[in-house]
């Protein structure tokens, strides 16, 4: 992050973007890809024994037999294959390609032979059980308050998956929604739809979208249909339009382009998409997103799923850069939206990056960083859990010589738990000179709470404002920012990859802030009062002894 960059940014045209994956439709009962899996494995056999009933000609095929057999000796041959996972959608891409004597999978070739008489109709129920279990559709009512969001101007919403949870929920409340249906396909209607609140953007289709022999595309929300008996008035044979992710032939035509350069375009407008329920499992639609982020500096991740943040750290494995442009929050879609945690946090972020802009151009203007400013920022990032912001934006700052125009108390005071964190993080990492930044800051914030340190560090004509700040001005430490420290601590005491000698250390520090940190039962206290009774035993001592371990 550059502060020219930061503060040369513009107010974004659109507010945010919604995109949404499987885990936003799990609350209304539509499985997840995984439930999906174990289902229909655990179903295969009364999945075959109702195929084989509804299409008798096959009857003498075998198939009853033949089926589990393809779908487990293709379960051991996806699973031996170097990085593969087995699910119902590396299974339909094997299948459809198995079915395309153009496009095969090496592996799956003596599939072939064996079981040629069985994959095909394996594709048919596979794709015909997905098909029953999207349209099973429950309580949609948490996806309410999505219109909360949608403003003076609508919102868009993309949405990767096929079920309808979304358009029931606008249905059920009434709210004005624009899918580009009415019944044909036309991306105008987007245009004329200016008073839906909702526009719905189905990336990957629809259940309840068909496409006829001459490639009309057009919408029918019917459930519990049997494709195979529906035409066209014309008499035109009609198939399903759904997009399975591991599948991209189907991506260049129809509605999908045009939806996909939506998709590019909103991105570049905004400076939030909102991702609920989604692994970044699909690659074309993950390369997307990261494309537009290098375009557009504004815009942000917000992920919002009960994993969400180990699902920023896979995707820091292929895009590090973005690391303090990724917010998480790790809760379900129902709890996010029905008790308004992604309001509140929605808010906190957006006042901390107005906060952190005012704060970076006092910096960049006049070297002046507005206590003020910056604590609201720290503040409010902390709010949202949004530590990787708070280190990348200090860590700018302090590049920066300047003076700080002063509110309630000095910054580094604030960042005193966070300093030992991000230090230990840099210093397991092996970024050593990293780690001494933050450790420093910590050994100078008790150096100057102390008093009488200041000829350990530097002639006091070279201390900065912040430092003498501390020695005008009694020092104390709240309650909540105790536990926090006393928090950090105590994990990092947890650390395997921590020596004995740096535990000791760390243990001693512990110790001596359970003395002075105020708990819930205590005020606070000046800790030049507890210098004073406890002698030599000091934070500032301690330490000096962790940056003497870290090398």
């Amino acid at each position: 992050m550059e502060v020219k960059s930061l503060i040369n940014q513009n107010a974004p045209e659109i507010p945010y973007v919604f995109l949404l994956g499987a885990g936003a439709s799990k609350k209304a009962g539509v499985l997840l890809v995984d439930e999906m899996t174990e289902l229909f494995q655990k179903r295969i056999n009364e999945i075959v024994l109702s195929y084989v009933e509804k299409h008798r000609q096959t009857q003498n095929t075998g198939l009853q037999e033949l089926a589990p057999k393809a779908l487990e000796n293709l379960k051991k041959l996806i699973l031996s294959s170097d990085g593969r996972k087995f699910d119902v959608e590396i299974l339909l891409e094997a299948l459809s390609r198995l079915s395309d004597k153009g496009d095969m999978i090496n592996i799956l070739r003596p599939v072939q032979d064996v079981y040629s008489g069985a994959y095909l109709h394996l594709r048919n129920m596979l794709m015909s059980f997905v098909r029953e279990v999207c349209e099973r559709i429950g309580d949609v009512d948490y996806l309410r308050p999505l219109k909360g969001f949608s403003g003076e101007n609508g919102l868009d919403v993309f949405t990767l998956n096929y079920d309808g949870t979304v358009e029931a929920m606008c249905e059920k409340f009434e709210i004005p929604f624009c899918d580009g249906f009415s019944p044909n396909w036309n991306p105008n209607y987007f245009g004329e739809g200016e008073k839906a609140r909702i526009r719905l953007y189905k990336i990957h289709g629809s259940l309840f979208w068909f496409k006829t022999r001459r490639s009309k595309y057009i919408k029918l929300p019917l459930k519990d249909i049997d494709i195979r008996k529906l035409h066209y008035f014309t008499d035109e044979d009609i198939s399903e339009t759904i997009i399975y992710p591991l599948l991209t032939k189907e991506v260049y035509t129809g509605p999908f382009p045009w939806l996909i350069q939506q998709f590019r375009n909103k991105l570049l407008r905004t400076n939030l998409c909102i991702v609920i329920g989604y692994s970044f499992r699909d690659d074309s639609i993950r390369k997307i997103i990261f494309e537009q982020m290098e375009s557009n500096p504004e815009l942000w991740l917000y992920l919002v799923s009960p994993h969400a943040t180990e699902v920023k750290k896979a995707i820091l494995n292929l895009h590090s850069d973005f690391f303090d442009r990724i917010v998480t929050l790790d809760l379900p879609a129902e709890d996010a939206l029905e008790k308004r945690v992604l309001v509140e946090h929605l808010n906190s972020l957006d006042l901390a990056r107005q906060q952190e802009k005012q704060a970076m151009m006092g910096l960049l203007t006049n070297r002046f960083l507005s206590s003020d400013s910056w604590q609201g920022c720290i503040f409010n990032y902390r709010l949202v859990g949004h530590f990787d912001r708070i280190r990348s934006s200090t860590e700018e700052v302090m590049r920066y010589q300047y003076k700080e125009m002063y509110g309630r108390i000095p910054i580094q005071w604030m960042l005193i738990d966070l300093a030992i964190r991000f230090g230990f993080q840099y210093f397991l990492n092996g970024q050593k000179e990293k780690a001494r930044l933050w450790l420093t800051m910590f050994r100078e914030c008790w150096a100057a709470a102390e008093g009488g340190q200041a000829e350990s560090l530097a002639p006091v004509d070279q201390l900065p404002d912040w430092y003498r700040f501390f020695q005008r001005n009694q020092l104390t430490m709240e309650a909540e920012q105790g536990v926090q420290l006393r928090n950090e601590i105590a994990r990092l005491l947890t650390d395997v990859r921590l020596d004995i000698e740096t535990k000791n250390i760390l243990q001693q520090v512990l110790e001596n802030l359970n003395e002075f940190c105020p708990g819930p039962q205590r005020q606070a206290t000046d800790y030049r009062t507890f210098v004073r009774d406890h002698g030599n035993r000091t934070l500032f001592k301690l330490s000096t002894n962790l940056l003497d371990r870290i090398g």
